[in-house]
């Protein structure tokens, strides 16, 4: 990323070391800065300690004189209310000169090592616990990082003060979700307790929100944008890359509607700085206390899409439907493997007696369900592809809602697939084999219907053959 473009002179250097340590975390070195913006600098607080550099893509660019830690990042960001991209500026002012030539002579906390190898490794998430190496998730399987030994309770703490503050000595019970950026990455983190020792588990997150070209998911499922109203349902187990598909979609909208988006996560993984939308970010926990009290409140505040972290319960499944049954396009996730159960789930929230009410409400508001599973790419070592089964609510599929017939749909689906761009799962698994990003033993092992599966096969290849 170009930060500052052909200034006459450089008035900043920057250690050596310092600067391949942000060149590994991703973060952008300012060493010139006569094109500094004096709006941005306006937009930080001088007892922060940083400065805004410049707006970029909608991101405030703020400079550290060291590598910020990933709290210092969450405490600006959450001062100045924008999300920004840090950067490092050694000696930007001389206020903060001696704290940075403290920074760059020491080597890099354990676990910033540990970031490094994560990240080059490609890994999705990193579990640390005492009496264990650092481990980490490349593709579906766990790895402990090479040239570690088990780590102790010291580091744990360290490591916990490192991404999340003082927790731990400010009336932790036993477990915490959050969020933490570094570099140009940033963190869902879990801080759980586990025979009276912290142990951290963190999930990899690209700060940018991919292209929807790169997840390689159907078009149908990126025209789900497209829609003005209605609720729209991403199904999976957790870490199945529902919140990418999200984030991918909601980007989508942000880019081309002039529109309010609200969104309520637990927590919010990636951020989405306003486009051509005006987006407001909403987090369970430090912004309102609940899924169901935050829709709630977005229903207040004129939204026109919002967006569900999870719909666990029966109040906030109300809302959510009645948001979409009132003219908003809610899209939500639901912890479900198929789009029948998806429905079931749903439906089966409410007591018997208001079942046939829900089930008229999903009928008149859902517009598609979206069920993905992730597998490791055999043709990508490391990389991981999703595979999906696509769901667009027809009049018949509707209707079979309405009337309790669920049954009904995974037949419904097998037969919208040239009409309506649906795909049932084991159409997603032969996709995937006939491209080859997964082996046909590995499908084999996944798919629904194995006889159905093989027939698919078939139909993926006449479609990869067509130009």
């Amino acid at each position: 990323m170009s930060l500052l473009s052909d200034p006459p002179s450089p008035i900043l250097t920057a250690d050596a070391a310092l600067v391949d340590a942000a060149h590994a975390a991703g973060i952008p070195v300012i060493t010139r800065l006569d094109l500094l913006d004096p709006g941005a600098a306006r937009a930080v607080p001088a007892e922060l300690g940083v400065v805004g550099v410049r707006w970029h893509e909608g991101f405030l660019i703020v400079a550290w004189p060291h590598l910020p830690t990933p709290a210092e990042v969450a405490r600006v960001q959450s001062r100045i209310g924008t999300p920004i991209v840090p950067a490092v500026a050694p000696g930007i002012h001389e206020a903060l000169a001696a704290h940075a030539a403290a920074s760059i002579t020491h080597s890099a906390p354990p676990i910033e090592r540990i970031f490094h190898l994560a990240l080059a490794h490609r890994a999705s998430d990193i579990h640390l616990a005492v009496g264990v190496p650092p481990t980490v998730r490349i593709g579906s399987e766990l790895t402990p990082l090479e040239g570690w030994g088990p780590l102790t309770v010291d580091d744990l703490r360290l490591m916990v003060e490192y991404v999340a503050g003082d927790i731990l000595d400010n009336g932790f019970e036993g477990d915490y979700d959050g969020a933490a950026t570094y570099g140009s990455y940033r963190f869902r983190v879990n801080i759980a307790r586990q025979r009276d020792t912290p142990s951290i588990t963190m999930r990899v997150i690209p700060l940018r929100v991919p292209a929807f070209e790169q997840l390689g998911l159907p078009a149908t499922v990126a025209n789900l944008a497209d829609h003005p109203h209605g609720l729209v349902l991403v199904c999976g187990p957790t870490g199945s890359g529902k919140s990418t598909t999200l984030a991918s979609i909601i980007d989508k909208i942000n880019r081309r509607r002039a529109c309010h988006i609200i969104t309520i996560e637990d927590p919010i993984e990636y951020t989405h700085p306003s486009q051509k939308a005006l987006v407001r970010q909403r987090e369970v926990g430090h912004d309102t206390v609940s899924f169901a009290a935050g829709l709630r409140s977005a229903l207040r505040m004129d939204p026109d899409v919002l967006l569900v972290g999870e719909m666990r319960d029966l109040e906030t499944i109300s809302l959510a439907v009645t948001a979409a049954e009132t003219g908003h396009l809610t899209f939500a996730t639901v912890h479900a493997s198929t789009a029948q159960s998806s429905v079931d789930r749903i439906v089966d929230v409410f007591p018997a007696g208001q079942q046939a009410q829900i089930r008229a409400q999903l009928a008149n508001t859902l517009r598609a369900v979206v069920c993905q599973t992730r597998f490791t790419r055999q043709d990508e070592p490391g990389a991981s592809v999703v595979v999906c089964e696509v769901m667009v609510v027809t009049p018949a599929i509707a209707n079979m809602i309405r009337e309790g017939e669920n049954h009904r749909i995974d037949g419904a689906i097998q037969t919208g697939i040239e009409t309506y761009g649906m795909q049932p799962y084991d159409l997603g698994l032969a996709r995937a084999v006939v491209s080859g990003k997964i082996s046909f033993e590995t499908a084999l092992a996944a798919c629904h219907n194995e006889g159905e599966m093989r027939d698919y096969m078939k139909v993926a290849s006449r479609d990869l053959s067509q130009p």
